[in-house]
Formats: structure tokens, C-alpha cells, sequence
């Protein structure tokens, strides 16, 4: 499966519009994966990292082809000096 060039201006067409429009990350991203596929990209997971400037929450990960048991956004805050982010498993978002 290939992606025809013509798809690309209307991926990124639609992505432009989500993000301006003011959908909530967690649709941009299912929207995109969605879209992407539609266009011939074959997408069977994504995770995508959002970082913050915020005191106690480092970021979000949204994520699309997960198991929906699982949360499909996750906060997660600083890293400790081990390297394990502190509060890696406080889950946020809606069931998928």
C-alpha cells in the first residue's frame, strides 16, 4: 500500500484545520492516524509526546492502536534522577 501524492496537501490540510479549529489533542491525534490511514499510510500504533512548562506535570502521551483496556492519554510528570518519570502511571482521558 503506497500513499498517492495528492493525499499529502489533504493530511496535512486536515491537520492544520483540527489544530485551529480547537479540537482536544487526544482527537488531533486519533483524527491524523485515522486520516493517515485513509490516505494509504499504513498506521497501526502511535504514541505521541507532549511536553509542558508546567511546575509538576511534565507532558501528556496520546496514544492510537493501543489496547482499549488502557487510558488513551497518560500524564506523566518529572523525571527522578533513575530516569523514571515520576507519576508515569497517573492515567487521564477517555476509554477508546
Amino acid at each position: 500500500m503506497s500513499i498517492a501524492r495528492e493525499e499529502v496537501p489533504r493530511l496535512i490540510a486536515w491537520l492544520a484545520d483540527a489544530g485551529l479549529s480547537g479540537l482536544r489533542e487526544a482527537d488531533i491525534v486519533t483524527g491524523f492516524c485515522e486520516h493517515a490511514i485513509a490516505a494509504g499510510i499504513p498506521v497501526g500504533r502511535a504514541h505521541i509526546f507532549i511536553d509542558t512548562r508546567h511546575p509538576v506535570h511534565e507532558g501528556h502521551v496520546f496514544r492510537f492502536g493501543h489496547d482499549p483496556s488502557e487510558p488513551l492519554s497518560v500524564v506523566y510528570g518529572h523525571t527522578s534522577p533513575d530516569g523514571v518519570p515520576a507519576g508515569a502511571n497517573d492515567s487521564v482521558g477517555t476509554q477508546r
